[in-house]
């Protein structure tokens, strides 16, 4: 027989716990003590030697699938003792070993709950008092389940294709104007982009920065980590300034460094870059710029694109007569078509096989309050500039991406900070569905049963609630393999009232985009 242990000394959140569990499985026994003291005393009981002194507990058969817990009188070390009585219950045949019991901690939300306490793989949720019913008993189903998924659905499931955010945390280590570094215990792919989530990047409508990865290096003392250094990838002007603001504070306390910029290469052509802007004075603006900042930057500027393919592909010219293009400054306006438009530029480089025949792309955008730089994630895009000009910002990265420019002026003023912050990197996932409990979704990689994970589920940037990053706790209950993807499933972790209706807005806003779009 299947057991579930209630121990609460509330008996109306009792008595609604065990009705919700009566529902789902009427012939399972659901036992209810007032304190863990009667519950040891009733678990002593049925380890006794003696099997006419069990309580009708029969050993090997019977198994606890489930205890719910109030933890509003116990201290957050009980969390710690859950492993400890997983083992014990598997050790003394309470449950069995593929199936260990599922513990659901109670609680009144208070300012002290810390829910980050409760992160641990023993602990199937948490439900905080007075309970939805709904969602009480959807908790229960999953926690019956196992490792399975759910076949009792008690809420609406929004099947979905739209894409989510899945967070993770990540420790800051530096802060520079034009990017950061982190520790982290994994190697990062070197020229990936990810987003990055953290209040000192939440500015006007942007929640969130996108970075690329530049480099990694092995920790000098912690073998088995990396600092990796990232650098902004289209960054809006309100992004940057808030960076700058936060390093001004660091800098009145003495603690900026200077930041060491690879040494510069010699080039006897010197540097070549091409600016493209159908307005004249943009492109000529942007050309002084730089041939001013760099003593060996030569810029060639158009207005035209179809110029601009006969200069690097002039009719019946020798290969190779055209110098190498270290960097192309292109508006987003030729980019209509954007990855055959790069592709037809690099393949008419290479055709000439030209040295640097992968020529970095930087893309010239006039709304960083539209979608921002997420239409222009290619490989070959190094960042995105935003009209009007942010000089300072785009000699820093040109001097960055393109260190065999000569400026001992730029690099002078180029300095870092110590800066300790946790804040969290976003990956983008497409879900398969969403209720009020959690979400299905499909992975590249298998992650573990237990896992924590937040999720992101955006609104739109019009919407009053698109202002912060709501981050939802969820834990991974199961994993299967697909045909070459993973699918998961996510249970909502410890959903206040608050996660609730964020949920239900979320979920409302998808089942009428999606209506509007049928």
């Amino acid at each position: 027989m299947k057991y579930a242990i209630l121990i609460d000394e509330d008996q109306k959140s009792a008595e609604l716990a065990q009705g919700a569990l009566s529902a789902i499985d009427p012939k399972m026994a659901i036992l209810c003590f007032s304190d863990l003291g009667q519950f040891t005393a009733w678990l002593k009981t049925i380890l006794s030697q003696d099997p006419n002194a069990r309580s009708g507990w029969v050993q090997g058969t019977d198994e606890v699938v489930l205890l719910v817990v109030d933890i509003d009188r116990l201290s957050t070390r009980f969390v710690r003792l859950l492993k400890r009585a997983t083992g014990f219950f598997i050790h003394k045949k309470v449950c069995k070993a593929e199936n260990p019991t599922s513990f659901i901690l109670t609680v009144h939300p208070h300012d002290k709950f810390n829910i980050q306490s409760c992160e641990t793989q023993y602990v199937t949720n948490v439900l905080f008092k007075p309970y939805d019913l709904p969602i009480v008993k959807q908790i229960f189903n999953v926690a019956l389940a196992g490792n399975q998924p759910v076949s009792n659905q008690e809420l609406y499931v929004q099947k979905s294709t739209a894409d989510v955010e899945m967070l993770k945390d990540v420790q800051m280590k530096e802060l520079m104007e034009w990017g950061f570094s982190t520790l982290s215990d994994v190697e990062i792919p070197v020229h990936s982009i990810s987003k990055y989530h953290s209040p000192l990047f939440n500015a006007g409508k942007r929640l969130g920065t996108y970075a690329r990865c530049v480099s990694n290096q092995k920790h000098p003392t912690k073998s088995d980590h990396f600092i990796s250094e990232f650098f902004f990838f289209g960054a809006s002007p309100e992004q940057i300034i808030a960076v700058r603001k936060t390093l001004r504070a660091k800098g009145k306390q003495g603690l900026m460094h200077p930041f060491a910029l690879p040494k510069s290469v010699q080039q006897s052509s010197g540097v070549n870059l091409v600016v493209l802007h159908p307005k004249s004075e943009i492109a000529s603006d942007l050309s002084d710029l730089i041939t001013r900042s760099f003593q060996n930057a030569l810029v060639s500027s158009f207005t035209d694109f179809a110029v601009f393919l006969k200069f690097i592909d002039p009719p019946a010219t020798p290969a190779g007569e055209v110098g190498p293009i270290d960097a192309i400054l292109i508006d987003e306006s030729f980019l209509i078509s954007l990855e055959p438009k790069i592709k037809l530029i690099q393949d008419l480089l290479q055709k000439k096989q030209l040295p640097n025949s992968q020529t970095p792309f930087f893309v010239i955008d006039t709304d960083p309050k539209g979608d921002g730089p997420r239409r222009f994630l290619v490989k070959e895009i190094f960042d995105v500039f935003y009209f009007p000009f942010d000089r300072s910002a785009i000699l820093q990265k040109l001097a960055l991406f393109l260190p065999q420019l000569l400026s001992d002026e730029i690099k002078k003023k180029m300095e870092k900070a110590a800066h300790s912050l946790n804040f969290k990197v976003a990956k983008e996932v497409q879900v398969q569905s969403v209720s009020e409990s959690g979400l299905t979704m499909k992975y590249n990689r298998p992650l573990p049963i237990g896992e924590f994970r937040y999720f992101f589920l955006p609104f739109r940037k019009d919407d009053p609630l698109h202002t912060e990053v709501k981050g939802l706790l969820a834990r991974c209950q199961f994993q299967q393999n697909a045909e070459k993807e993973f699918s998961h499933g996510f249970t909502f972790f410890g959903v206040t009232d608050t996660d609730l209706k964020h949920i239900r807005r979320w979920i409302l806003d998808t089942y009428v985009s999606k209506k509007s779009q049928d």
